[in-house]
């Protein structure tokens, strides 16, 4: 499958599965993100494993649902309180625009301090991996290359340290 094929054949799905999602609310806001995922997808198309139809399909559902979410969790932030006076001079920036750069910068912090736990809990095997898969985006074969190693061993490898993190997620959430 082509991302070509892939654009035709689901947007219009995507379209529909985030406007779902929102509840049935603003079909902009849903064209914007299903836009934004379809952009994603173009941007990892080669990074991807494989290109066959369902792993697509699959990629693109996951990646509409943390989309969906992302949106729901800024718009639920509360806005940052500002004075009437920061907007007497002319060259005043927007309640709205301080408090999306607030949030970007909190939520990169966060997710940077949540890498740095993470791969304090690795080995240095796991951890090498974790970092080529996660933070520079490599492939499989990419990866096994870099740690001149056989694809089968870091798809064990990748597979090993998913399970492990989903599990210490779900006790963190219990």
């Amino acid at each position: 499958m082509t991302y070509e094929e892939a654009y035709k054949k689901y947007r219009r799905r995507m379209e529909s599965f985030c406007l779902y999602k929102l509840d049935g609310g603003d079909g902009q806001l849903a064209e914007d993100l299903c836009s934004e995922v379809f952009l994603l997808l173009y941007m990892k198309w080669d990074a991807l494993d494989t290109h066959e139809e369902a792993r697509v399909l699959k990629w693109l559902y996951n990646t509409a649902l943390i989309k969906v979410r992302e949106h729901r969790r800024l718009a639920s932030k509360k806005p940052l309180v500002y004075s009437l006076e920061d907007y007497n001079t002319p060259d005043a920036v927007p309640c709205e625009a301080l408090t999306y750069l607030d949030t970007q910068a909190d939520d990169e912090l966060v997710y940077r301090q949540y890498l740095e736990q993470i791969k304090a809990t690795l080995s240095q095997k796991d951890r090498q991996t974790f970092v080529l898969k996660v933070e520079k985006q490599y492939t499989v074969a990419q990866i096994a290359k870099e740690l001149r190693e056989n694809e089968v061993t870091v798809k064990v490898r990748w597979y090993r340290i998913q399970k492990r993190l989903k599990e210490k997620i779900q006790d963190f959430l219990k």
